[in-house]
């Protein structure tokens, strides 16, 4: 619910950590978006840094190779904190990205930095968070991306976001909400439509969120909720690998 976009910097190299800095405050400036930065020298001091944090972080340039803890071993950690959406790996060990990928890592930046490269990915983060449908949320208005599932009861719907907050209920139909919200929403019971960017796993008779939220899913929508999925998994794949741009 926080309108500043706030961009982490993890890499041990004093040099690099001032580049994509410049970068990222030339790219917010340019949209006259309010924008923070945070730097870490090393995976460690981020990972620490983290139960202090209280605002969601947008999006995080970490390097691979940094002395102490490195940086796959600090996505795995990153992936498990809601409070990270988005990570993106800075590093020339373009061997290991298999092992880098996983539900939060949206691509690489292959070093040399340059400014495209760093700016592809703050575009793709700017464009999902300023041009997101928004939706009012009790006295706040949330965007579509905050919102993990919405589940119906009758001709009213009650909202849950991602960090587990859910709305009291609300006189609009699951119905609008389908063709108010985006793509990446998608029914899997009559009664709840599900955002699958927070889809961890799909079961027969239930599916798993990020957060640990078990959802129910009907019979009748089972097939169709499977091929929606695996389609945006393969689109997601070629975003991450710049595919068909």
């Amino acid at each position: 619910m926080n309108n500043k976009f706030t961009v982490v910097v993890c890499d041990d190299n004093k040099e690099n950590r001032d580049e994509i800095k410049k970068y990222v405050s030339n790219f917010f400036s340019s949209k006259k978006a309010e924008y923070e930065i945070k730097e870490y020298t090393s995976g460690d001091e981020l990972i620490g840094s983290l139960k202090e944090e209280k605002n969601q972080i947008n999006l995080v340039f970490l390097d691979i190779e940094m002395p102490g803890i490195n940086g796959l071993e600090v996505k795995n950690i990153l992936c498990d904190d809601e409070k990270v959406e988005r990570i993106v790996f800075v590093s020339n060990h373009i061997n290991v990205m298999q092992d880098a990928f996983g539900m939060k890592v949206m691509g690489f930046v292959v070093k040399p930095i340059t400014v495209d490269s760093i700016n592809k990915w703050l575009t793709h983060v700017y464009n999902v968070y300023s041009q997101a449908v928004r939706v009012d949320f009790g006295n706040n208005r949330v965007r579509a991306t905050e919102i993990s599932y919405i589940q119906a009861d009758g001709n009213y719907t009650k909202i849950a976001l991602n960090d587990g907050t859910v709305s009291d209920l609300m006189h609009v139909s699951i119905i609008n909400w389908i063709d108010e919200l985006g793509d990446s929403f998608v029914r899997c019971h009559k009664s709840f439509l599900v955002n699958m960017d927070y889809i961890l796993k799909i079961k027969y008779k239930e599916l798993v969120l990020t957060n640990g939220v078990v959802l129910p899913v009907g019979r009748k929508y089972y097939n169709e909720l499977k091929d929606d999925y695996s389609k945006y998994l393969v689109n997601n794949i070629k975003g991450r690998l710049g595919w068909g741009e």
